[in-house]
C-alpha cells in the first residue's frame, strides 16, 4: 500500500461530516502555509486535496490546523471549497465518476444512504472498532446509528446538532406571556415581540428568529416544524416518506399546515 492510500485511510477516521452554511462563488483551492516536516515522517512528500464548502465553520479550522497535520505527518493538506449547496454535486460526480479529483470529502451523514450501496465511500468500522482512543462508545447512540449504514460506520461525527426554542425570560414576563408549547404558541409569542426594543439600542427588533435564506440550511428548520404535526407515533414514521413503503408524507394536512 503507497504513502498516499495510507494516509487517506487515516484521514478516513478523523474527516467529519457536517451540513453547514451556504455561501456563494467558485471553487477555491487553499494550500495550507509551507510547513517543513520533520525528516522521516511517514507521509513526507505526500499532498492530498480534500474537498469542503466555504465559510468559518469547517474550512477555517482545516487550513488552520492543516501545518500542525503536516507537522506530524508530513503530508501536505489542501483544502478545496465550493457553495454548500454544490457540495453535494460535486462529491457525488467526483465518486461515481471515478474522476478522483479529490482524496477525500466533507458531507452531510443524511448523504450516506446515496453513497454507501453503492460502494462510493469506505466502510470504517474496522478502524472505529481497532482505535480505543476514539471512545465510539462515548457518542450518543443517536448519533452513531446517523453516521452509519446498514450496520457499519462510514462517518465520524465533529457535532451533534439539535433545534430547541431559546427565549428572553425577561422579554416574555414583560409582555405577560408564557413560554411557548406549541408551533401557535410560538407564533403568537413572535407576533406579539415583533417590533419592540429587545436591547435597548431605540431600534424595533424582531420577534423571532428562523433561518430562511434561500440555499442555505432553511430546510432543516421546515423538518423541525413539520415533524410534531406529522411523526404523531414517534421518529420512526420519517417526516417525509412512510418507512416502510416509502408513500410521500407531504400531501396532507400536517405538512400543508407546517408549510
Amino acid at each position: 500500500m503507497n504513502s498516499k492510500n495510507m494516509l487517506l485511510k487515516l484521514l478516513s477516521v478523523m474527516i467529519v461530516f457536517s451540513v453547514l452554511i451556504t455561501a456563494c462563488g467558485q471553487p477555491v483551492a487553499t494550500q495550507a502555509p509551507a510547513t517543513e516536516a520533520p525528516a522521516g515522517k511517514m507521509f513526507d512528500g505526500v499532498t492530498i486535496d480534500i474537498l469542503t464548502f466555504v465559510g468559518p465553520q469547517v474550512a477555517e479550522p482545516l487550513q488552520r490546523r492543516g501545518p500542525d497535520f503536516t507537522e506530524l505527518t508530513g503530508a501536505t493538506v489542501n483544502i478545496i471549497t465550493v457553495p454548500n449547496v454544490e457540495l453535494y454535486q460535486k462529491v457525488l460526480t467526483d465518486a461515481a465518476s471515478g474522476t478522483n479529483a479529490y482524496d477525500g470529502y466533507l458531507f452531510a451523514p443524511s448523504w450516506i444512504t446515496d453513497f454507501a450501496p453503492a460502494g462510493l465511500v469506505e466502510d470504517l468500522t474496522p478502524y472505529v472498532e481497532k482505535d480505543a482512543a476514539l471512545e465510539w462508545d462515548d457518542v450518543a447512540p443517536f448519533f452513531r446509528d446517523f453516521n452509519s449504514y446498514d450496520g457499519k460506520v462510514y462517518s465520524i461525527p465533529l457535532d451533534g446538532d439539535m433545534h430547541m426554542v431559546y427565549y428572553r425570560i425577561d422579554s416574555l414576563a414583560d409582555a405577560g406571556l408564557e413560554p411557548p408549547k406549541t408551533w401557535d404558541d410560538y407564533l403568537a409569542v413572535a407576533k406579539a415581540l415583533n417590533g419592540t426594543d429587545l436591547n435597548g439600542d431605540g431600534e424595533a427588533d424582531y420577534g423571532s428568529c428562523i433561518s430562511k435564506a434561500p440555499a442555505q440550511q432553511s430546510y432543516w428548520w421546515i423538518w423541525s416544524i413539520a415533524a410534531p404535526y406529522i411523526q404523531s407515533q414517534g421518529t420512526s414514521q420519517g417526516p417525509f416518506f412512510n418507512t416502510k413503503d416509502m408513500t410521500p408524507l407531504v400531501n396532507n394536512d400536517a405538512f400543508k399546515r407546517a408549510l
